[in-house]
């Protein structure tokens, strides 16, 4: 990403902004335009200001003292102002015509009254400092501040640039930051940070300009490109500020930010400051919840080492944030000066999953730039991800730098292979020279239906080269889907079969799909469909989009995540986590997520892990190997999804609830061990002889389980879980399967609800290997039942590989299937002074037919309270209300209960409230 570059950084800098946990007073202040360190601009670093406020010191000239127009010779009376070649470059700049207004304004301000504005009426316009204004200490680090307004910009845009010269007036060689500014009609904060690093640099030079837009770089027409002006705009600068800062870095030991046990994760820091003052470094740790769990603190600065290491002393595997702040230890201006952050993953010696399912977890590096290829070579195989799909070029890759970039890649593809990994090469990017020449086409498939000699010698080397090795080769951007609109995608299909046919082994070609679309009949096996799953698809719809599918098999995943700044990474985490599950549970062929790290904001190339790559590589490890065998009845909002491969199982289970109790209790076997996403392993605790997990958003994993127990578990089922709220038996079925290799024999009692009646209650069974049992129930419960999810639970006493005595549970419902009930309870003041309790009912016939009930709540002390409902017709919604004076006591004591009942039948449907429940 470079020194200066925080684009795709900001999905930690964004989760830090939303966590009220951590002091971010003055962030946005120096949280710029691409600048990766957070700085507290302290009063005795400041070394320049700009508030352009100047008429109450006696400046009624134009422009601010120091400050000339860009484009025009400066009106000054040193003979050798000019000859300064900075100077003369900026006085000479063509493009900015004296025309346009450079000079002082009233219009806005941030503070005071005056600003510097910049006004074009074609052409562009700037202003720069004087050079020599600001001397600066080679080696030190400098922040440039300052607020700009802009107003009627739709193509143009403003500009701050800071650059260092030396002591003859010459621009040092790569000592410029830029920060350009789009925003109209509000004061925006923006910020460039920038090294003096060469020794030479002597002072620091600043303009500021409104600037037109430019043709792209690189593209086709170079500078015979038509781009439309900016006719008309304005820009307004104020409190321009120099600081000069303490240089402060944070990485890890590891370029890829990525630790597996045992290796230990170390911190590296770096503090410099040439101010000389005494400072104090902080080095927190934070892991996924955004719960400090580490915290170094030492004493810098006034002569003490600029650089140490810290090994933080880790209990769990996950991702960390490595949160880097350094303050001044004494004066009146103690306080904060600078700060930092990074991160890394740390990963257990995990289990490792069968050869056959390695490659079925994936990691997208499309488009990814030549410099960092190697390091994501080295985090998927720390990360034990075994596929991967690379990109032939990147969008910069010209005819010129082909061969470079092959030369790259061939050795990158050689490395993973070596390792066992399964690659993919994607036609995607294309170089923009490629594209252009082919139209501008978006994919490869559009590619080659443009005349062979304006793609093929930028692709057949690539096929020539790779085709040996690389079998899978994508053709288009992964998230695209467009082909699938193709009216002629069977003929271009078989014309790009039969192109990679000649060059590349039993080849693979893989299409960029998206979820909603279904799979084209007829495609041979040499076909995949890289499916865009976005987030908007939940974990429990991915298997439903994939049962119309002949072969799920032929789908490769791609799941997408949410930013974080959109969601805290705790529940990206949980989101990851359960869409893999829901993919794996569905037979998808390949499940992948596209590059989970950034660039390090460190000056070495390097990497820094998305707490998703974590995730990804540990729920892999709990997946890998294990076929999908069906889902536990755990009632409510909680699940469990049972996975089992030659030899063992697991279980994930998540409760989607947001409160309740979320424990649940069973036998799980012998020894369970509970496994979060990370792979942090935990003994199971035993509560009254049974299992006890607690359950939460984020899926946990429990290995070691029993799997014929479990798998009898997931075999029960009732043949009609809804019970029509009436006074009549209900006749069902409740059937589970044996497991076992062996008959089992026993007895199966029910014994809750506790009230219901249940016949008959104990019967006996002896049941084949692989046989069904099917228990025929008449159940019955009270008129005073609640309506609502309830559980039937089935006490099983069996024999079968040994003694088994286990409660399995079915899922039911009570309800009316033709009425909706709603109903709130509230507190009100009444009018004699008293707290009344109201219940509101809302009823609703979603039926055929026009029905007439009683609707009634009752509250213990009070006199009991019906309302008649004549005649509701179908699709008719009534509300009735019932005030109990003076309620609020008794129902503190004990529940309101509220309902239907039919006026001559044996239908009835009943709610409970408490204290608890009111709004």
């Amino acid at each position: 990403m470079g020194w200066f570059g925080l684009a795709r950084w900001l999905w930690i800098g964004a989760w830090l902004v939303a966590c009220a946990g951590l002091d971010l007073a003055g962030w946005g202040a120096a949280w710029g335009q691409g600048n990766g360190l957070y700085q507290v601009q302290r009063p005795q670093r400041q070394v320049a200001f700009f508030d352009f406020e100047e008429r109450r010191r006696g400046n009624f000239e134009a422009l601010p003292m120091g400050w000339h127009p860009i484009g025009r010779r400066a009106l000054v009376t040193d003979q050798n102002f000019h000859r300064q070649p900075v100077h003369a470059e900026l006085a000479d700049r063509v493009g900015f015509p004296e025309f346009n207004a450079v000079r002082f304004d009233q219009t806005h301000a941030t503070s005071g009254t005056t600003s510097l504005m910049l006004g074009i009426d074609g052409g562009q316009a700037g202003a720069y400092l004087e050079n020599g204004s600001i001397t600066v200490v080679p080696g030190a680090d400098y922040l440039v501040t300052g607020a700009v307004r802009t107003e009627g910009l739709d193509r143009g845009h403003a500009v701050i640039r800071a650059y260092f010269t030396d002591a003859l007036g010459r621009r040092m060689p790569g000592g410029e930051a830029t920060a350009p500014i789009r925003s109209n009609d509000e004061w925006t904060r923006v910020s460039v940070r920038l090294t003096a690093e060469s020794e030479r640099a002597a002072t620091l030079g600043i303009e500021v300009a409104l600037l037109q837009p430019r043709p792209a770089v690189g593209g086709a027409l170079g500078p015979h490109e038509v781009v439309l002006s900016q006719v008309r705009g304005r820009a307004w600068f104020d409190d321009l500020s120099v600081w000069q800062l303490p240089f402060v870095e944070v990485s890890s030991t590891s370029a890829t930010g990525v630790y597996r046990s045992p290796e230990l994760p170390e911190v590296r820091a770096v503090v410099r400051d040439l101010t000389g003052r005494e400072l104090e470094a902080r080095t927190r740790l934070y892991d996924h919840r955004l719960r400090v769990v580490a915290e170094d603190v030492r004493g810098v600065g006034a002569g003490r080492p600029t650089g140490w290491s810290w090994r933080p002393g880790l209990e769990r595997y996950g991702w960390y944030l490595v949160d880097l702040e350094v303050f001044e230890r004494a004066g009146a201006n103690r306080g904060r000066v600078a700060r930092t952050i990074g991160g890394f993953a740390y990963l257990p010696d995990d289990r490792m999953i069968d050869e056959a399912d390695r490659a079925r977890f994936g990691v997208l590096a499309e488009g990814e730039a030549d410099r960092r290829l190697d390091l994501i070579v080295e985090a998927l195989t720390r990360a034990r991800i075994r596929a991967t799909t690379l990109s032939v070029w990147d969008e910069g890759t010209s005819l010129a730098l082909a061969d470079e970039r092959a030369e790259r890649v061939d050795e990158l593809v050689e490395r993973l292979i070596a390792a066992g990994t399964d690659v993919s090469m994607s036609l995607h990017p294309l170089p923009e020279k490629l594209a252009d020449r082919v139209d501008g086409a978006s994919d490869a498939l559009a590619v080659f239906e443009a005349e062979r000699e304006l793609w093929e010698p930028s692709v057949v080397p690539a096929l020539q080269r790779l085709g040996q090795t690389v079998k899978s080769w994508q053709m288009g951007r992964w998230d695209g889907g467009d082909v699938f609109f193709y009216a002629d995608l069977e003929s271009r299909l078989a014309g790009v079969e039969a192109l990679l046919s000649r060059r590349v082994a039993e080849p693979v070609i893989v299409l960029p799909w998206r979820i909603d679309q279904p799979p084209v009949d007829g495609l041979s096996g040499g076909f995949r469909y890289g499916v865009h799953v976005p987030t908007s698809v939940t974990a429990e719809a991915i298997g439903g989009y994939l049962e119309g599918w002949a072969d799920p098999g032929q789908a490769w995943l791609r799941l997408g995540v949410s930013p974080a700044d959109r969601l805290p990474h705790e529940r990206r985490v949980a989101e990851l986590a359960l869409r893999m599950i829901g993919a794996w549970a569905a037979d998808a062929g390949r499940i992948e997520i596209v590059s989970p790290w950034t660039g390090s904001l460190t000056r070495e190339p390097g990497l820094l892990p998305d707490p998703l790559l974590a995730v990804f590589a540990g729920v892999k490890a709990r997946l890998g190997g294990r076929a999908y065998l069906g889902d536990l009845s755990l009632g409510q909002a909680k699940r469990a999804r049972l996975f089992a491969g030659r030899e063992d199982g697991v279980l994930a289970m998540w409760d989607r609830s947001a409160s309740g109790d979320r424990a649940v209790r069973m036998v799980l076997g012998e020894a369970p061990e509970l496994v979060d996403v990370f792979g942090n392993r935990a003994p199971v605790p035993v509560v009254d002889g049974k299992h006890e997990v607690m359950l939460g958003p984020t899926p946990v994993f429990v290995e070691g389980i029993d799997v014929r127990l479990a798998q009898l578990r997931a075999s029960i089922e009732i043949d009609e879980p809804f019970l029509e709220s009436e006074q009549v038996p209900h006749e069902r079925v409740v059937t589970f399967v044996n497991p076992w290799g062996r008959t089992m024999t026993g007895q199966v009692v029910f014994t809750e609800p506790a009230d219901w009646r249940i016949q008959p209650k104990r019967q006996f069974v002896s049941v084949a290997a692989g046989g069904t049992v099917r228990l025929p129930v008449r159940i019955t419960f009270p008129a005073s039942e609640v309506a609502g999810d309830k559980e039937l639970v089935a006490r099983l006493m069996m024999e079968a590989d040994r003694a088994y005595d286990v409660d399995l549970t079915v899922p039911m419902e009570v309800g009316l299937s033709n009425v909706t009930f709603d109903a709130t309870v509230a507190l009100e003041p009444g009018p004699g002074g008293t707290v009344d309790a109201v219940a509101t009912c809302v009823i609703t016939n979603v039926g055929e037919e026009a029905w007439s009930m009683h609707c009634y709540a009752t509250l213990p002390g009070h006199a009991r309270q019906s309302l008649p409902i004549s005649r509701l017709e179908p699709g008719q919604t009534i509300v009735r209300r019932f005030r109990f004076t003076d309620g609020a006591e008794a129902l503190a004591a004990s529940a309101l209960r509220c309902g239907l009942r039919a006026i001559n039948g044996p239908r009835m449907l009943n709610r409970r409230f408490t204290l608890d429940d009111v709004r």
